[in-house]
């Protein structure tokens, strides 16, 4: 069982070690993708997963290296991802 990030983890070991002693394999919240592809349809952006192109995964990199507005941009992006449940108290404690 993997979930998010981790599920990159486990992929990079099947990589490495090869998948022959892998009984079977959930994972949850994970894009087959990150990068999206230009020409690829909506269909495929459903199927794939993809999130941002090239251009924008740049970008979202520099404005995180960003020593004007690093930490606001993170805090958002985190703040676009996460339950509109979360207390501000916990949302610090990130």
């Amino acid at each position: 069982l993997a979930v998010s990030l981790s599920s990159a983890i486990v992929w990079s070991f099947i990589e490495l070690f090869g998948q022959e002693r892998l009984q079977s394999l959930v994972l949850i919240e994970s894009a087959a993708v990150y990068i999206k592809q230009s020409h690829w349809s909506k269909e495929d952006l459903r199927n794939y997963g993809g999130q941002q192109t090239m251009e924008e995964f740049r970008d979202m990199l520099t404005r995180m290296e960003s020593s004007t507005d690093g930490e606001a941009y993170v805090r958002d992006c985190l703040q676009d991802r996460l339950s509109t449940k979360m207390n501000s108290e916990d949302f610090e404690a990130l």
